[in-house]
């Protein structure tokens, strides 16, 4: 009997090891080479629009903006979703974007602004790394 336990004990060990091994390698290669990948598309214009994305939900057409200090940065958002809150890095909320609508806020000083959209203020759906250049 305590030997079935010491192999239960060690074959439930080993699961746990190996999850948490995937959820590291996950964190420090998944999401960290998306944020410093060059592959991510870069938006035309000073206007992002929230879409629903197939296979994923909702998301912006583009991740990657640089615009000059003065610009306002528009969000349009194409879905039926009543509302977006844009919230930034920091977790300042700073816009909300209702359904079939646009929103917009003006860039006031130079610098990196890391933006995400939620549609129910808990998990981030996609992010936006904003450049704004004097």
């Amino acid at each position: 009997m305590t030997t079935t336990r010491i192999r239960q004990t060690k074959g439930i060990s080993m699961v746990t090891l190996l999850l948490a091994l995937m959820a590291c390698s996950f964190l420090a290669f998944g999401s960290a080479s998306g944020l410093s990948s060059s592959n991510l598309k870069s938006c035309p214009s000073n206007t992002v629009r929230i879409v629903l994305i197939k296979n994923f939900g909702d998301g912006f057409t583009c991740h990657v903006m640089t615009v000059k200090v003065g610009t306002p940065v528009v969000f349009v958002n194409s879905t039926a979703t009543p509302s977006f809150k844009v919230i930034e890095y920091g977790g300042n909320h700073f816009l909300e974007v209702k359904a079939l609508s646009r929103a917009q806020f003006m860039t006031t000083q130079s610098g990196q602004i890391f933006a995400f959209i939620y549609d129910d203020g808990i998990d981030p759906q996609t992010q936006l790394f904003i450049t704004v250049v004097s």
